[in-house]
């Protein structure tokens, strides 16, 4: 939402007193005027996408009786390059005692944590790593208390993720764009991102349960003589993080777009 600027001209007046009166009134006007605008523009942000210009995206992270990891992601541009600033970012020291990467390459988290470290005497409370995070990287934060994270900044180009298969698993974890809110479910993710079949799964952490809800593409016998299809389905939301298993390498997104918004890809023969 754009706010236009009021102009006000000055005007002489004879009665110095009256023209102190109409100056303050007028300040009074302006500074009700601005707060209202503040307001507005707050509101605005937390009910529609983000701004082409500036926005926030809002993570809640919490704690639960058995583990406390939550997915955020760089969804804007912040100023926020490693780990250790995405969890000063975050909340005070301590509030953030670990924050982890999914490596597709080895299928296995990256981490570092802020924990008690005894030597040199007396110890004290530090990080033992960091590493370089990017606009559209998704982490795994643990956090020790309840916390809201806002990543507040400039909207940046949409990331491109090169999902592959390895052989093992064939995980992948992305953001969906902020420029993508016309996918609105899994199976429209799975559908952008390939041809039926090249993602056999997607999943959507829960971290109130702290376990992954997922919904697969798979062969399914009945009714005879069966075929392939989804299991289920959920929403999705620009700016979250979702994990993709492939079935094929690809590069998402897609460079041309079609008349919907979405990726155009090729029907593998």
């Amino acid at each position: 939402m754009n706010f236009e600027s009021v102009n006000i001209g000055n005007k002489v007046f004879r009665d110095e007193k009256r023209k102190n009166n109409v100056q303050g009134a007028i300040m009074k006007r302006l500074l009700i005027l601005t707060m209202m605008c503040a307001l507005i523009g707050s509101m605005v942000a937390l009910e529609s996408d983000p701004s082409e210009v500036v926005g926030y995206v809002k993570y809640e992270c919490v704690t639960t009786t058995t583990t406390d990891m939550n997915l955020v992601s760089v969804a804007l541009d912040n100023g926020v390059t490693t780990a250790q600033d995405l969890a000063a970012e975050i909340g005070a020291a301590g509030v953030v005692d670990a924050v982890s990467k999914w490596d597709e390459a080895t299928q296995s988290w990256q981490q570092v944590t802020y924990s008690f470290i005894p030597v040199p005497p007396p110890g004290g409370f530090a990080w033992s790593g960091n590493f370089d995070i990017v606009n559209g990287d998704v982490l795994a934060v643990n956090v020790t208390s309840d916390v809201d994270y806002y990543c507040a900044g400039s909207i940046p180009a949409d990331p491109v993720y090169n999902l592959i298969t390895t052989t093992t698993t064939d995980a992948n974890l992305v953001m969906l764009p902020l420029s993508m809110s016309s996918l609105s479910n899994a199976q429209d993710l799975a559908n952008d991102i390939g041809a039926a079949g090249d993602v056999d799964a997607v999943s959507s952490w829960d971290a109130a349960t702290q376990s992954w809800q997922q919904v697969t593409y798979s062969f399914i016998p009945v009714p005879p003589p069966g075929g392939y299809a989804w299991s289920g389905n959920f929403d999705i939301e620009i700016g979250k993080g979702y994990m993709i298993n492939m079935t094929t390498n690809t590069t998402w997104p897609s460079d041309d777009l079609n008349d919907s918004g979405f990726s155009s890809h090729k029907v593998k023969k």
